[in-house]
């Protein structure tokens, strides 16, 4: 479960900003099982700094001006996780130590944007057509291509909204996906959904605590 909730945080624990700070509580549900995540939101400068909190576990995202992931940061103390992985040159650079083990790698971003916070910067994709990024997989800090595409208007916790899917590219888009959701008149992110285990797992939901 913990290993879900990692993940799930680092994906989709964002909404829109204004130009002020927002403090914003998701709502995380598996089954019978609800947890709530604090999402922090303020401009810095030319970039947008996000923070989102669950117990000891603090993901920082800094996003430049096209919503592109700059800087992302991992704290996790009891996990013994300090990670630090930006943007330069086209490549990402992770440094740290990462579940107790040192760590450091680069990996080539060939070309596409790197999307980290996937729920702002998906919303893009709103008003027609596919965008392919990367990502790394918080877990293991595995990087993916990734894809996000519109799929028209739906129904949302009982209200109408825009849905995104995101998928990884290629063959496993087969075997995962998820839904984005996201609010009509300003396009702000307000809920997710996706299977995050194998058969017979529960749908997980995020959606905003009101």
């Amino acid at each position: 479960m913990k290993r879900l909730v990692l993940a799930l945080v680092a994906l989709i624990c964002i909404s829109g900003v204004s130009a002020s700070a927002q403090h914003i509580p998701f709502v995380v549900q598996t089954g019978d099982k609800t947890s709530k995540v604090l999402y922090e939101g303020k401009p810095s400068g030319d970039k947008t700094v996000y923070v989102c909190t669950h117990g000891t576990l603090v993901y920082r995202h800094t996003l430049d001006s096209k919503f592109e992931t700059v800087e992302w940061t991992i704290s996790e103390p009891s996990s013994n996780t300090s990670i630090v992985a930006s943007r330069k040159d086209g490549k990402i650079v992770i440094k740290g130590t990462f579940k107790g083990k040192a760590f450091e790698r680069t990996d080539d971003l060939e070309g596409l944007p790197w999307y980290q916070q996937i729920g702002i910067s998906a919303s893009h994709v709103l008003g027609g057509g596919t965008v392919k990024f990367k990502n790394l997989r918080p877990d293991d800090l595995a990087i993916y291509e990734m894809t996000a595409k519109e799929m028209g208007e739906t129904d949302f916790k009982g209200q109408k909204v825009h849905r995104v899917k995101v998928a990884p590219a290629g063959i496993l888009a087969k075997f995962w996906s998820s839904d984005y959701y996201y609010n009509p008149v300003d396009l702000t992110f307000v809920g997710y959904n996706a299977v995050e285990g194998g058969p017979g797992t529960p749908m997980t939901y995020w959606y905003l605590d009101r």
